[in-house]
C-alpha cells in the first residue's frame, strides 16, 4: 500500500520541484554563492553586521574606527588568503582598507541601501526594482587603471547572505594602501597625532599648518 501511495505522490513532487525552481535560482542569482568563508577566522561577533550594505559599511567604520581589527576582518573576503594565516592578515587588511577608505573615498551613504537585497526602489533608473549582489563604494587610480572597490552579498550554503568587500578589493588593499597608505614618516609619528582631527586631516597636519605658514613667511621676507 505504501509503495502505491508513494508512486502516486511522485509526480506531485516533481511538479513541486519545477514549480519551486526558478524561484530557487532566482535567489541564487541574487548573491555569490561561496563553499566557505573565512574559515581561518573565528566566529564573528554581534558587532559584525553584515545583513545590509549599510549596516556592513557602518559596522566596518565602527570597529575599525574603535581599533577591533580583528572583528573588521569578518567583513572582508579572505578566501584567497590561506586559511592559517587569516587570522594574522585579515586583521591587517581591515586596517589598511579602513585607511585607504578614510582618506581617499567619500562614502555616498544614499547608494548604501538598509535593505539585505540592496534593491533600489525609486527613481527611474535601469536598476530600479532590481536586487543587487554587488555595491560600488567608490573607485581608486592605480597603475593607469582604475580601481574599484565594493561590497558584495554572499552566502555559503543555507547561511543566511551577507555583505562583505570583494575578493577583488581584498586582493587590491596592499597595492592600494603603498599608493594611498601614510607615508613611513606618519607611520613614526605617535598614535594621537595621527588621528582623525577635522576636514578630512589628522592632527600632525592642522598641528603642522602654523609651522608651514611661519616658513613660508619667512621666505617670502628674505627673498
Amino acid at each position: 500500500m505504501s509503495r502505491v501511495m508513494l508512486t502516486h505522490r511522485t509526480p506531485l513532487r516533481l511538479l513541486l520541484v519545477l514549480l519551486l525552481l526558478p524561484f530557487q535560482v532566482a535567489a541564487q542569482e541574487d548573491v555569490f554563492a561561496l563553499d566557505k568563508l573565512n574559515t581561518g577566522l573565528t566566529a564573528p561577533g554581534p558587532a559584525v553586521e553584515r545583513n545590509t550594505p549599510q549596516a556592513a559599511m557602518e559596522a566596518f567604520i565602527d570597529l575599525t574606527n574603535d581599533g577591533d581589527f580583528a572583528a573588521a576582518a569578518h567583513l572582508l573576503d579572505l578566501n584567497d588568503i590561506p586559511v592559517p594565516t587569516q587570522s594574522h592578515v585579515g586583521p591587517l587588511l581591515a586596517r589598511q582598507l579602513a585607511i585607504i577608505i578614510d582618506r581617499k573615498i567619500v562614502v555616498d551613504w544614499q547608494d548604501l541601501l538598509e535593505r539585505p537585497d540592496a534593491m533600489v526602489t525609486s527613481g527611474d533608473g535601469a536598476m530600479v526594482g532590481q536586487p543587487q549582489k554587488s555595491v560600488l563604494i567608490g573607485y581608486l587610480e592605480r597603475d593607469d587603471r582604475i580601481t574599484a572597490v565594493r561590497l558584495d552579498r554572499v552566502q555559503v550554503g543555507e547561511d543566511d547572505p551577507v555583505w562583505i568587500f570583494s575578493r577583488g578589493t581584498v586582493d587590491n588593499i596592499p597595492a592600494l594602501y603603498n599608493l594611498y597608505g601614510p607615508s613611513r614618516l606618519e607611520e613614526m609619528l605617535p598614535a594621537p597625532l595621527r588621528r582623525p582631527a577635522f576636514w578630512g586631516m589628522q592632527w600632525w597636519e592642522v598641528l603642522g599648518l602654523p609651522l608651514i605658514a611661519l616658513v613660508t613667511g619667512l621666505v617670502a621676507l628674505l627673498t
